[in-house]
């Protein structure tokens, strides 16, 4: 009845690695209303299965994003090993090893110990996050870090209100960079809504952040 009445086609996507793929499913059931859930057990609803990058996929794009012919074994191997195949998580290395370079990605995806707490030991994919964030200047930290306690999804008038007055006046550019960066993503700019590229980085960040800034 609802796409005989507006005639316009309904994307809906779940997005879940395969070893959490139940639980996935389960709680994005839960989040949806039941006229969506009707609508995925319709005959003409198609439903695609994204698998993550094999190995040799992995090679493939980070050659495209490096521009490069090949690249060494052991850096593959490590991109693949972080990334689990996640073509998301493929393009945040890639940004990372622009910003660091390589030899300082491997170490980081080795790191077991330091200062970015317990939950970065068990994956390396904080650590990642962690120092990309470090490599940001004191001003995108603390906007981003005032955006994680708003949550996930945020609108740009809500965030200048919590910040300090030194850091509204530029606001605008601080977030574009963030942007562009990844670690953000504009969801309708003409609604000045913005979220988090990823769950997890909202998480992390959200965790840096001080009990003064809440």
């Amino acid at each position: 009845a609802v796409e005989r009445e507006h005639r316009t086609p309904l994307l809906r996507a779940s997005l879940s690695r395969s070893s959490s793929r139940n639980f996935a499913w389960t709680k994005f059931q839960g989040s949806i209303p039941t006229a969506c859930l009707h609508l995925l057990e319709n005959k003409h609803t198609i439903h695609v299965l994204l698998k993550p990058f094999t190995h040799s996929q992995v090679k493939y794009f980070m050659c495209n994003a490096f521009k490069c012919k090949t690249l060494p074994d052991e850096l593959i191997a490590s991109i693949y090993e972080v990334s689990t195949g996640s073509p998301f998580w493929c393009k945040q290395i890639a940004n990372f090893i622009n910003e660091r370079g390589r030899d300082i990605f491997i170490e980081t995806a080795s790191a077991d110990t330091g200062a970015t707490g317990s939950k970065a030991k068990t994956n390396p994919l904080h650590v990642l996050i962690i120092c990309r964030l470090e490599h940001m200047t004191n001003e995108q930290q603390a906007v981003i870090k005032h955006a994680s306690i708003i949550g996930e999804s945020f609108r740009g008038a809500l965030l200048e209100k919590i910040l300090p007055p030194l850091l509204k006046d530029h606001l605008v550019d601080t977030i574009a960079v963030l942007v562009d960066n990844g670690l953000l993503y504009c969801e309708d700019e003409s609604a000045d809504e913005y979220l988090f590229s990823n769950t997890l980085i909202h998480d992390v960040i959200y965790g840096l952040t001080p009990p003064r800034y809440v």
